[in-house]
């Protein structure tokens, strides 16, 4: 009888165990390495373009402010709240859900990866315009971009779809970015107390230029909602990862943009963020070196374009040789 009690009770455990592996196989994921994820998009070469070009706060401090920070509440409640109220309710089992539902999903999936990618692929672009500068052999960089896009785009799948490798590269990613970001501030400081420019700011385009920089976002907040996250958590995270994020991105770099285009701006040249990037350095590689960061700092990007389409072909057919060749 001790014999097959024990017995039982090793059907017993295993059972359990089994019961949770089963449940661990779509595991709830840290929301610090998601809310870094999230904020990396923010801290990226492709926003503070859009987010600065019509942007000049020294013109009109208090307007500049307002703006972003309706911006960032706007975005917080559309591209991080609702999709992770979203997640939530779709984690619940209810039933079986409808034909129609489901395509809706699929079909808000696939447009929000399309915008996302979309904008992950202007860093490639800007990235390679440093090595087109002073170079005579510019159709080769032009080539060399092809494969390299490929590239970028394998490995941000491949983040994307494993677990392990999301969480170091969103950190490191938002990191770099913010000290980055940073870094361009602090080289353009001299130039804030300068008024070489007088450009008027345009609060209201500011304000719609930030909010579709904020639409790739959405994905990780559906994923945060999915994970189990209570309503506190959902607030919290969207708080510091797009709020606090797009204020902090928004601020920094368009300062930065007006105390380098006060510092460098010549005639008939278009006031952009490449003024944030421009420095007093004669060596041209060393220009290249600092656009090829600045592009580096895409690669958030590219990752949540791809957690965007990993999402939309989840439950398709070739899911299975997606998770073989991605990990």
């Amino acid at each position: 009888m001790g014999g097959i009690s024990e017995a039982s009770r090793n059907i017993r455990d295993s059972g359990g165990v089994q019961r949770g592996m089963d449940a661990s196989a779509n595991p709830c994921e840290p929301l610090w390495p998601m809310v870094a994820l999230e904020a990396s998009v923010f801290f990226s070469l492709p926003a503070w373009f859009s987010i600065t070009y019509p942007a000049w706060p020294s013109s009109n401090p208090g307007g500049f402010a307002a703006a972003v920070a309706l911006a960032a509440g706007s975005a917080m409640v559309f591209y991080h709240v609702i999709p992770a109220l979203l997640g939530r309710s779709a984690a619940r089992p209810q039933g079986r859900t409808s034909g129609l539902v489901t395509w809706l999903i699929r079909a808000w999936l696939v447009t929000g990866a399309v915008f996302s990618l979309s904008g992950a692929t202007q860093f490639q672009g800007l990235a390679l315009r440093a090595f087109r500068y002073g170079d005579a052999n510019v159709h080769l960089w032009s080539l060399a971009v092809i494969p390299l896009m490929g590239l970028v785009a394998a490995a941000a799948t491949a983040l994307a779809t494993s677990m392990r490798w999301r969480k170091p590269i969103g950190v490191s990613c938002c990191a770099f970015g913010l000290v980055f970001l940073i870094g361009l501030f602090i080289a353009q400081w001299e130039g804030l107390s300068e008024r070489t420019l007088i450009v008027r700011d345009d609060p209201e385009a500011t304000f719609w230029a930030i909010l579709p920089v904020a639409a790739p976002t959405a994905v990780i907040g559906f994923r945060i909602g999915r994970s189990g996250a209570t309503a506190r958590q959902i607030w919290w995270t969207g708080a510091l990862g797009v709020a606090a994020a797009i204020a902090v991105a928004a601020t920094l770099a368009a300062f930065a943009k007006v105390g380098g285009a006060n510092l460098h701006w010549k005639p008939s040249l278009s006031i952009d963020f490449t003024f944030a990037l421009v420095t007093g350095w004669t060596d041209v590689r060393a220009t290249q070196v600092l656009w090829a960061a600045a592009g580096l700092t895409g690669f958030g990007l590219c990752v949540v374009s791809a957690t965007w389409l990993a999402e939309a072909v989840a439950n398709w057919q070739f899911k299975c040789l997606l998770s073989k060749i991605c990990g």
